[in-house]
């Protein structure tokens, strides 16, 4: 995605009248600014939403009797301004005319209209030569040249960006104002942020929180890595490591074993890839599996006792999700678009599953017969021992498309088309084509809830999924048996989400689960997800509540149990637009919670 620049620049040096005209807007509008005094004959407003809303320039074209100019870059693709002089609009330019559809219009722009503080011929003749320029493929380029010869300050930015702290070559940024004053908000801010603190400080020093940990300072790149971890099966430990996924060239990084309960770390004795994503010990702890990401497309299996790398997998792309099999001799592994069964200490790898939409979850059932997987949105069923295309459902219910694609969604008129096929083709393309429309079908629908996570029950007659709405549970036997395209769920729990600020344009509402995990001795399910709460749900009673919550603006992506059922692990990082806090790993105490 291009960036999207907007600002508007008032001639004049007029700076009360200005501002008083610019609380008058954020009042009317409910938008928020920020205003920077003349520089260069010209006083400049940064309004929110990047700037993109022409309305708020000619609001404030219409109380000024100054010549105002509002300049816009959206997606990099158009590069657009209007001209006001005493509130009439004087002219305007589109590098794109035809970027938004619609009838066709001219370009616009006349270097003649900036008399006023282009008063030298030769800087009025490269204004227009600049405008009647094809176009840019980055449009911020024009921009640039077009507020370096009219001598607008700081245009190629935004509200947006210069809130988040870019502000890299940014003029006089000491001496901004932000319209309205947050100075009340922003003490609520630290309050709120004070009294976290002050809850977290409690939970370590009762011996609830074991460890609130955010990567180290050193080891931060542009993009803050997530935490790796697992517990250590048969004992109360966890593996960690910080991966350093864009460093350059890739370095070698340690991995600590922690034991929480004893205040002890030590170093685990091996080392691997700093491009690590996620790791996976067996069962019985046998064997570590790791997960190689960001360009380096690999699972690594170790032999846990012996500290030993095995066997290297190499796949061509991305690497979406992968479990054990049952009897925990191979990985199924979604990449590419497939999916695969590779085995875990050899290099037989067979294809399962092709043309796969978008992959977030895959699970594989303890009667080594069955995953589960969330593709492309939906819930899928893959039967290993049969070459049939996977059972797809949507949970809520998904949008009726057969109107809008009756070949493909509606089935009298799909039966219809293979018929008349069946009667010209031979029998092979017929199903070559009922298979192609099936495809199709599987690419395009879309359902209500979108799966996020999957689980089975160590049982295998439960199936547990988060999905973007909250934790479905669903009755194994009935599932894999339904015949309708939103099966029955046999418990169903809505996701928590954040009391948000209405005035918090930053906060991002919703109820996704991401992870889910089972304590199996008590039959409860334990959930997290972009609420930042971990929350229970009981099997055999159907109650279900918060389990731990700490009141931090930050979703829970990752959670498992320790096998010994001691620890609680949690990965949380920011939902926050443009929020720069790093990912943290908290480790809880889980017979206090």
């Amino acid at each position: 995605m291009g960036g999207h620049y907007g600002s508007i620049h008032i001639f004049s040096e007029d700076v009360p009248t200005v501002q008083k005209t610019v609380e008058t807007v954020a009042q009317n509008s409910g938008k928020r600014f920020l205003m920077v005094p003349p520089i260069r004959g010209w006083i400049s407003v940064f309004a929110e939403e990047n700037g993109q809303d022409s309305a708020i320039g000619e609001a404030l074209a219409a109380a000024v009797p100054n010549h105002v100019l509002q300049c816009i870059v959206h997606d990099d693709d158009v590069f657009a301004y209007q001209l006001y002089h005493s509130g009439q609009k004087a002219d305007e330019y589109n590098s794109c005319p035809d970027y938004f559809g619609g009838p066709e219009q001219p370009k616009g722009g006349n270097a003649e209209m900036f008399r006023f503080c282009l008063e030298e011929e030769k800087k009025r003749k490269a204004l227009q030569t600049l405008l009647n320029e094809e176009r840019y493929t980055f449009e911020y380029e024009r921009l640039e040249k077009f507020a370096r010869i009219l001598g607008l300050p700081n245009a190629v930015t935004a509200y947006e960006y210069l809130q988040n702290g870019e502000r890299g070559g940014i003029e006089q940024w000491g001496r901004f104002t932000h319209i309205p004053d947050l100075s009340a908000e922003r003490e609520a801010k630290r309050a709120t942020a004070a009294a976290q603190r002050a809850r977290l400080k409690a939970l370590i020093k009762d011996q609830v929180l074991l460890l609130d940990e955010s990567i180290k300072p050193k080891k931060r790149s542009m993009f803050s890595a997530m935490p790796v971890w697992t517990f250590v099966p048969g004992v109360s430990e966890l593996l960690l490591c910080w991966p350093c996924p864009f460093s350059y060239p890739p370095v070698q990084i340690s991995w600590t074993q922690l034991n929480l309960l004893k205040s002890e770390s030590n170093d685990a004795g091996f080392i691997t890839g700093s491009r690590i994503f996620s790791a996976k010990f067996s069962r019985f702890g046998d064997c570590l599996v790791l997960v190689h990401a960001y360009g380096d497309w690999t699972i690594e299996v170790w032999n846990w006792k012996e500290k030993r790398k095995e066997f290297e997998h190499q796949f061509q792309a991305s690497i979406g999700e992968c479990c054990f099999s049952a009897d925990e001799s191979r990985l199924f592994v979604a990449s590419g678009g497939q999916i695969v069964s590779q085995a875990l200490r050899g290099d037989e790898r067979v294809l399962i599953a092709d043309e796969v939409p978008e992959c977030r979850a895959i699970t594989a059932h303890p009667d080594g017969r069955w995953i589960a997987v969330g593709w492309n949105g939906m819930l899928g069923l893959i039967d290993l021992n049969s070459t049939e295309t996977a059972i797809l459902y949507g949970i809520g219910g998904a949008e009726d498309l057969s109107l809008l694609m009756p070949e493909i969604f509606d089935e009298e008129q799909k039966n219809r088309t293979l018929q008349k096929a069946a009667e010209q083709l031979p029998a092979e393309q017929v199903e070559k084509l009922k298979k192609g429309l099936m495809r199709q079908a599987q690419h395009l629908i879309r359902p209500n809830e979108t799966v996020m996570a999957l689980q089975f029950t160590p049982d295998g007659k439960r199936l547990l999924c988060g999905t973007s709405q909250g934790l479905r549970v669903f009755d194994w036997e009935k599932l894999h048996q339904s015949e309708v395209m939103n099966p029955e769920q046999e418990f169903d729990v809505d996701g928590h989400e954040l009391a948000l600020n209405p005035a918090d344009k930053d906060a991002i509402p919703g109820r996704y689960v991401y992870s889910v995990a089972y304590d199996e001795a008590s039959e409860r399910v334990l959930f997290g997800g972009m609420g930042g709460a971990v929350q229970w749900l009981d099997l055999t009673t159907g109650k279900n509540g918060i389990l731990t919550e700490t009141g931090e603006p930050l979703a829970v992506t990752n959670i498992a149990l320790s096998p010994d059922r001691k620890l609680l692990g949690t990965t949380r990082t920011s939902i926050r637009r443009g929020n720069k806090n790093t990912p943290k790993l908290q480790v809880w105490n889980y017979s206090k919670l």
